[in-house]
């Protein structure tokens, strides 16, 4: 865009009137006047200029209130970039159902394989700390039920069992979900 002459002391003129008062265009010419020693644009000069200033990007202007005919004028701040607004911290979500019950299976597979009673204790704590219960009562007699019960013997299903290690149910994820099955040998 090129700059006119009345341009720049425009700009200077609302740089000191600043966003606090009220300028009709009228009085935005008396202040070019005095700034211009004198020489007073007209009217309509310097609302083509407001108007050109304005569509450059380089004026504000807020339309006047009801009933009045004042508007507000004031220069832009083009060197001042925005602050960027820092995000919020990232919340830690809870794992997914299928997650949560993926880790839970892990974590009874390794109680099953593990040999070290040490090891199966904190296990077993951090298990039941997610909502896992065990299945079944160790030493308990039951019939059998291939889906719940694992037995090195063929069986067939009905056939009374002794559990001599519990498998792991996790409970309420929504519904329950068997993670492991009982250790069983025919009774």
């Amino acid at each position: 865009m090129d700059l006119h002459p009345l341009d720049q002391p425009l700009l200077a003129v609302l740089e000191q009137a600043g966003s606090r008062g009220e300028l009709t265009p009228g009085t935005l010419r008396t202040r070019l006047s005095k700034s211009l020693g004198g020489a007073a644009p007209s009217a309509t000069e310097v609302q083509s200029r407001i108007h050109a200033l304005w569509k450059a990007g380089q004026l504000a202007i807020e339309p006047p209130a009801p009933g009045r005919r004042e508007i507000r004028v004031w220069p832009t701040k083009t060197d001042v970039t925005p602050t960027p607004k820092p995000s919020p911290a990232p919340q830690p979500q809870a794992p997914s159902h299928e997650a949560l019950i993926q880790i839970c299976g892990q974590l009874a597979s390794a109680y099953h394989q593990s040999d070290h009673p040490g090891t199966k204790e904190e296990l077993a704590r951090l298990l039941f700390n997610l909502g896992v219960v065990r299945s079944e009562t160790e030493g308990a007699t039951t019939s059998f039920l291939g889906r719940r019960h694992l037995c090195p013997k063929p069986l067939l299903p009905g056939d009374r069992v002794k559990v001599v290690e519990s498998g792991w149910l996790l409970r309420n994820c929504p519904g329950d979900h068997l993670l492991s099955k009982s250790r069983v040998i025919p009774a």
